[in-house]
């Protein structure tokens, strides 16, 4: 009787490691696909400046108005919501650029902080 009790609460376990495991990968997929698409970068009182962020097809990437920067996906923090990404800088250097995405209060709708190698901006949904 007692291996049986013992046999099932093992099962139980595994299968809880299991879904954790499979929920965080799905957690760092939703994280990469939410921040991809098209934003908009406010340049004071001037027009936005468009921000084109693709992280899930092969070729990751980058798009600041007219210049585009190749990525590489250096670590993902979905609990912090925050990609981490080494990026072609255009002059031959490779940066640590980071996304976050900043929630607000409706708890459906997010900004993204972007920090390229210290230089932080805000970007909104394109409209």
């Amino acid at each position: 009787m007692k291996n049986h009790f013992f046999s099932a609460v093992w099962f139980c376990v595994v299968i809880l490691i299991l879904g954790f495991g499979f929920s965080g990968c799905a957690g760092k997929d939703n994280l990469l696909s939410d921040v991809s698409g098209a934003w908009e970068k406010k340049n004071g009182g001037g027009p936005a400046e468009e921000v084109h962020i693709n992280l899930t097809g092969e070729n990751k990437t980058i798009v600041i108005g007219n210049q585009s920067y190749p990525a590489e996906i250096e670590t993902i923090y979905p609990d912090s919501f925050q990609v981490q990404l080494k990026v072609q800088n255009g002059n031959g250097e490779t940066q640590t650029w980071k996304i976050r995405q900043i929630w607000q209060d409706n708890g459906s709708d997010f900004n993204l902080a972007l920090d390229r190698a210290g230089k932080k901006e805000t970007l909104t949904p394109k409209s």
